[in-house]
């Protein structure tokens, strides 16, 4: 893991308009190959996806540390080339047959092989958009380089991202982190092995309430986020007031590790609560049927 010095350090590149469920991999296979390279990564420090900073929802960008400005560039200009392969190229495209232009590809490479593996945004899409942020950075970017995310359990003494921190949603109803906390626990009970969350008091925090740390420590009037979204990049910042977490409720679930929060998260996704555990929460208000959505806070 690096350091957050060499976090402070780093030369952050925003991919914009791009899907919201993407993978650390998509990613890291994009990096440009090359002695000029420091590394098969690129120098790619850490990947942090854009996401609502009260909700913690996913959005169309990412935040990409690189270790040095010049492998960020190299990153840059590798993805403009090969979304320009994956428009041309491509098994539905009448100029699939065409040999590429001189200068397109690098010795060796498959023009299958890279368009199958650009994956960040579909073939279909005219523009992708990238750009590298000038320093320095506006307190919100600085806060998240600082932490590795965009929120306070999210911490830099951790040394990594929040690969323990699983971020669970209902799509309808009302729930508390005590009532999640039972129905946790009864998917324990029915599978015979009870999952191995981190222990303590909050292993389970509803988003917005006294026990976040966002409102604990007064940020929840603070949060900026920038209008990354735009076509070009352009900076367009927007004041989130403090209005508190409306809508269905979303938590923050620690684990004891990592391999537990993805298997939850494999588990739990797209689950129905129904049974023992839809009958205890009914009076929570959740109703007939909620549907979980869970992803690890990478």
């Amino acid at each position: 893991p690096h350091t957050l010095r060499q976090r402070l350090a780093a030369t952050v590149l925003v991919i914009s308009s791009t899907s919201r469920h993407l993978a650390l991999s998509d990613f890291i296979r994009l990096s440009p190959r090359g002695s000029h390279i420091e590394g098969w990564t690129s120098g790619i420090q850490r990947v942090i996806p854009g996401r609502d900073p009260t909700t913690l929802a996913r959005q169309s960008h990412y935040f990409v540390l690189f270790s040095t400005a010049a492998a960020a560039q190299a990153y840059k200009d590798n993805i403009a080339r090969l979304h320009h392969l994956s428009r041309k190229w491509t098994p539905t495209c009448a100029t699939s047959r065409m040999a590429p232009v001189p200068g397109v590809l690098v010795d060796g490479e498959d023009v299958a092989a890279l368009v199958s593996a650009f994956t960040i945004v579909p073939n279909s899409q005219r523009l992708l958009f990238s750009k590298v942020v000038k320093k320095p950075y506006r307190p919100a970017v600085a806060r998240m380089i600082e932490t590795g995310g965009y929120h306070p359990l999210i911490t830099p003494e951790a040394g990594k991202q929040g690969e323990n921190l699983v971020l669970v949603g209902l799509d309808r109803g009302k729930m508390n982190a005590f009532e999640l906390g039972l129905a946790i626990g009864l998917d324990g009970k029915e599978r015979n092995l009870q999952w191995r969350l981190e222990g303590g008091e909050e292993d389970i925090v509803l988003l917005g309430s006294k026990s976040d740390p966002k409102v604990a420590q007064g940020e929840q009037e603070e949060d900026e986020e920038e209008g990354w979204d735009t076509e070009g990049g352009e900076r367009q910042w927007e004041k989130k007031k403090g209005k508190g977490l409306r809508g269905p409720p979303r938590f923050i679930v620690k684990f004891k590790d990592s391999a537990e929060a993805r298997r939850f998260v494999r588990a739990w996704h797209s689950r129905i609560l129904e049974g023992e555990s839809l009958e205890r929460l009914a009076k929570a208000g959740v109703g007939e049927q909620a549907q979980v959505s869970a992803e690890v806070l990478w």
